[in-house]
């Protein structure tokens, strides 16, 4: 029954546009997949109205890498930036689309736009991708941060290839994602300070998914375990970048901040 499922799907993923005789649109679904096996993002926003995004990478890929070379969180406007996991030349093209739309936006009416404006423009390109014959869905996640209407309080925007838009308060993206909400669900609360958010980020990054038991499922139907090359989780083999974004009381200033570890973060903070 599974491999005749299977045969029946497979008459429907040629065409973007083509819904299965399940109600999907197989591609689209390709294109989450996509997403899903991109490098970890988390973040979370703090009682202190930061936002703390953990990047995590196995040791040996940092030790051999220049990570000058890799833009993993890129500004697109005043105060506004942009992340995503999946595939690399996608991503990149829908910043690029991001920051032509904030430029667009400026020029016209004066301002920067809200976060979530920009998330809109976001899930309408990667929407458009799904429409169109002789395109594809953009395989990528996307990670917005910035200032959001109308209490100008920094937050957390995702679109998925299917240009379905969300507002989030804690979220995780990529490799693993499944396994780093069920922690973040279970242990976020809106009252953790910034400390407490990046030990929480840091812990859920480096969950694997042997570590739970977890399984993921084929296209066939088939259940597999979800390997996790990132490698070993404990915190030898698997170090985290970490990004800070912060709103100035007075100026109302954006400013993203990087950090090599947590500790560093507490004691330049503190300064």
């Amino acid at each position: 029954l599974q491999s005749k499922a299977f045969a029946d799907d497979a008459r429907y993923d040629k065409n973007v546009n083509l819904f299965s005789s399940s109600g999907e649109l197989l591609q689209v679904q390709y294109a989450r997949n996509a997403g899903l096996r991109g490098a970890p993002i988390l973040c979370s926003q703090s009682a202190e109205n930061d936002i703390i995004l953990c990047l995590p990478t196995p040791a040996a890929v940092q030790a051999l890498q220049d990570r000058r070379s890799v833009e993993k969180v890129a500004k697109i406007g005043d105060g506004l930036w942009s992340a995503f996991s999946g595939l690399a030349g996608d991503g990149r093209a829908l910043t690029r689309a991001a920051r032509q739309f904030c430029l667009d936006y400026s020029s016209k009416f004066g301002s920067n736009p809200s976060v979530r404006s920009v998330a809109r423009h976001i899930g309408e390109v990667q929407h458009e991708s799904t429409l169109t014959g002789g395109k594809r869905p953009f395989g990528v996640q996307v990670v917005l941060i910035g200032e959001d209407e109308p209490d100008g309080k920094l937050t957390i925007y995702n679109s998925d290839p299917s240009g379905e838009i969300s507002n989030w308060k804690a979220l995780a993206i990529g490799q693993n994602s499944v396994q780093h909400m069920k922690l973040l669900e279970s242990e976020w609360r809106p009252s953790l300070n910034r400390k407490e958010v990046t030990n929480l980020l840091i812990r859920a990054a480096r969950i694997r998914a042997e570590d739970t038991g977890e399984e993921g499922e084929d296209r066939d139907g088939t259940k597999e375990v979800v390997s996790d090359v990132q490698g070993d989780a404990s915190s030898e083999t698997v170090k985290v970048d970490l990004y800070r974004f912060a709103a100035d009381k007075r100026s109302r200033r954006k400013t993203m901040t990087y950090y090599k570890s947590p500790d560093e973060m507490e004691a330049l903070i503190k300064e």
